[in-house]
């Protein structure tokens, strides 16, 4: 017959499939582990094509190493084809876009201020006194041209 049916015995059998269902859930597990982990790089970086998880010696997850290129992909088709910006400006209320916005534009304002004056005079603005840094209150009066910003 050329198989040798009868060589095997009864328990050799039986446990074939166990051990199929183990190889096969090791193997899931390892291919989830390998989509998803490691974030960053892992290993020694002597060589890497852009956008590829593998290096010369080394590995990044599939997912966090094509994350930028995902994004990228996934905003565009939201923007092109999904929503209309138009649309969505349209459906704000000025006045209350104006107050949810405001406590965290002021604070975006103050690092924006401190970022630039530290470029630009470092030596004054440190030599400043913190009263004087604080002006973020003379720029409250621009968040009456927001609602006219949005209603437009």
């Amino acid at each position: 017959m050329g198989f040798n049916a009868g060589c095997y015995q009864w328990w050799e059998y039986f446990i074939m499939p166990f051990m199929a269902g183990i190889v096969g859930w090791f193997t899931n597990v390892l291919a989830l582990e390998m989509t998803f982990r490691p974030i960053e790089f892992f290993g020694i970086e002597l060589f890497r094509i852009k956008d590829q998880p593998w290096g010369f010696f080394g590995w990044q997850g599939i997912i966090p190493t094509k994350a930028e290129k995902m994004a990228s992909i996934c905003f565009d088709l939201m923007t092109t084809k999904l929503l209309d910006i138009h649309e969505i400006f349209n459906r704000l209320r000025p006045e209350r876009f104006s107050e949810v916005m405001e406590d965290g534009l002021l604070l975006l304002m103050d690092d924006i201020i401190d970022e630039v004056a530290t470029e630009y005079m470092p030596t004054a603005w440190r030599k400043l006194p913190q009263d004087v840094k604080d002006v973020s209150y003379l720029f409250r009066g621009a968040f009456v041209g927001v609602e006219r910003v949005v209603a437009n």
